[in-house]
């Protein structure tokens, strides 16, 4: 949403600016939701990628062992 000029010194002036207003603030939910939304999804790859990470360490740590033990 852009900022526009407005006359305030009219009444037409001032009831655009105060449509402008409201458009804004209905607009600002929305926005702040998909922000929220936006953040958890990083939130939870981010957790998703490392628990993957830290299962295949393990796994190739396991490997490693049982390849150990039958040398």
């Amino acid at each position: 949403m852009a900022i526009t000029r407005v006359n305030l010194s009219t009444q037409s002036g001032v009831e655009q600016a105060i449509r402008i207003l409201d458009k804004a603030i209905d607009q600002i939910p929305a926005d702040v939701l998909n922000g929220a939304a936006y953040q958890n999804l990083l939130e939870h790859t981010y957790n998703n990628v490392t628990n993957t990470s830290e299962n295949l360490n393990s796994t190739f740590s396991r490997i490693k062992d049982a390849d150990w033990l039958w040398k």
